[in-house]
């Protein structure tokens, strides 16, 4: 169940990484939900959790030397 959770944390800051980044919602768009216009900072933090989901993936992946578990 710990997996599925960061899996799906993960997936939702990478998500908000692109939309931050690029600017494009790709699950919106696939669904079809409008588009909303965010401001600079919105976009800014929307980045920052996605550098956050990308280093979570790297602590899920890494192994650790003194038995640290990523999830604990």
């Amino acid at each position: 169940m710990r997996t599925i959770t960061w899996i799906l944390v993960v997936a939702a800051a990478i998500r908000l990484g692109i939309i931050g980044f690029f600017g494009t919602d790709f699950i919106g768009a696939i669904f079809g939900s409008p588009s909303s216009v965010m401001s600079p900072i919105d976009r800014i933090v929307c980045a920052i959790v996605g550098i956050a989901g990308v280093y979570a993936i790297y602590l899920l992946a890494a192994k650790k030397t003194d038995n640290e578990v990523a999830w604990k």
